[in-house]
């Protein structure tokens, strides 16, 4: 035996998915009950894997060409295209998720969302920050169900568009505990000149539940 060996040496095992593809996908979610419905068209996915001692590591890009959603018979998206990079980290010993990357594209709408997910027992805890950075009244517009239009792009509107939104704490179904979350809007001289409508002017939303 090497008299310099460690019996108690361990090998860390690295096990990596090099890529992973979905193409041309389709989803077609209903409830009828609720007048819930989801329907996903065109959907294009590519993903890798990297499996190690601790932890793993998720790396996605995903495009999907139209989203319909409705809830209680309301239509709150029609037809948004969606385009998302995604990086995660899983840590398996705490079952937590880290967002490192997340931006996402909804038609002309572009988000970012950082921050962690948990589970714990029945329990979900997060802190996740939202942003929309950079973007024009117009591609907040752009995703309205009766203002959608397949030419957005090409609208002329006028104004600029912020929000800053956070969700932190622990959601239990089961104890009635919620998280608490804190919205900031603000719209400056926003208006639609396709429809000559006058969407608000300078204002600021905000609004906490703790």
């Amino acid at each position: 035996p090497d008299p310099d060996h460690n019996s108690n040496d361990s090998t860390s095992l690295e096990l990596t998915i090099e890529k992973f593809k979905i193409i041309n996908g389709a989803i077609h979610y209903l409830d009828q009950p609720s007048g819930t419905q989801l329907v996903l068209k065109a959907i294009n996915h590519l993903g890798a894997f990297s499996f190690m001692s601790d932890r793993t590591l998720i790396q996605t890009s995903t495009q999907i060409d139209t989203i319909t959603f409705q809830a209680n018979g309301m239509k709150l998206l029609k037809e948004v295209s969606m385009k998302s990079d995604l990086n995660l980290t899983y840590f398996d010993s705490q079952g937590k998720f880290e967002v490192t990357k997340g931006s996402f594209n909804f038609n002309n709408l572009k988000l970012d969302i950082q921050g962690i997910l948990q589970l714990k027992g029945d329990s979900i805890i997060s802190d996740i920050a939202i942003k929309a950075p950079e973007n024009q009244f117009k591609d907040l517009f752009s995703i309205l169900p009766e203002a959608s239009t397949a030419d957005y792009s090409n609208v002329t509107s006028s104004g600029t568009f912020l929000l800053n939104a956070s969700i932190k704490g622990i959601y239990s179904a089961s104890d009635k505990v919620y998280p608490s979350w804190d919205c900031l809007l603000y719209t400056s001289d926003a208006a639609d000149e396709r429809s000559s409508v006058d969407l608000g002017g300078r204002r600021i939303i905000k609004k906490q539940k703790r």
